[in-house]
């Protein structure tokens, strides 16, 4: 996932605004959620939970991506681009503690409650890229989404 965020041929969402980064932002944190309830309750749905985490992390990435292609402050740039990395890396931590639950046939709790503190971990990271998005141009009204 970071991989193509991180090569000169990934473009991202040339159109975007603040607020599409943030709304992305919230899409993640939705779906992250969501993949901890298929952990905890539904193990058959956390192929799909996760799926869909996935997607909402690209899509993340790719609003973070063309939101940096259109702005010139360097800084801002800098803050969005690394907290988009802060959150593509807590992502996989929860991906991957979610694919090692789902094949735990040991049901071990420690094991269990790893997926919960990787979600609560992209969580702290998508506020970040909250701050940040809110310095971009069209993110003023982005702490009150």
């Amino acid at each position: 996932m970071l991989s193509t965020f991180e090569t000169p041929a990934f473009k991202g969402n040339m159109s975007v605004t603040g607020n599409n980064a943030i709304a992305s932002a919230r899409a993640l944190a939705e779906s992250s959620a969501q993949l901890v309830s298929a952990c905890d309750s539904n193990p058959e749905e956390i192929s799909t939970a996760a799926k869909s985490t996935l997607g909402s992390a690209m899509s993340l990435l790719g609003n973070v991506q063309g939101a940096c292609r259109l702005m010139d402050d360097k800084v801002i740039k800098h803050n969005l681009t690394a907290a988009a990395r802060a959150v593509a890396n807590s992502t996989n931590k929860l991906l991957n503690a979610a694919e090692q639950q789902r094949h735990d046939v040991s049901k071990d709790p420690k094991a269990q409650s790893k997926p919960s503190a990787a979600a609560s971990d992209v969580v702290e990271k998508i506020s970040v890229v909250v701050n940040a998005a809110s310095d971009m141009p069209g993110g003023w009204n982005a702490k009150k989404m």
